[in-house]
């Protein structure tokens, strides 16, 4: 059975790789409803975001804010063991 996918305004930042360095935003406000059957295409450049949202969408990565539903329940909000039975 698919899902339905809602991300809202998702977003992850990186910390800084060293002292002194920069923060890396490598998602930034993504938002878009993936209906039932429906089947998504994420395209861009090399570096462009494309496998963080993927993995962001996965829960292999926690969100530095926003939200991502499937199917009603909020998984950004759930517990690791809860995120892979979901998965």
């Amino acid at each position: 059975m698919t899902a339905h996918i809602s991300i809202r305004e998702v977003s992850k930042t990186y910390p800084p790789a060293k002292r002194g360095g920069s923060a890396v935003e490598a998602v930034r406000s993504v938002s878009v409803d993936v209906a039932k059957g429906e089947i998504l295409g994420v395209v861009g450049y090399s570096g462009a975001g494309k496998s963080t949202l993927v993995r962001l969408i996965n829960a292999l990565e926690p969100v530095s804010s926003g939200s991502i539903e499937i199917d009603g329940v909020d998984i950004t909000s759930l517990k690791s063991r809860q995120q892979r039975e979901m998965r």
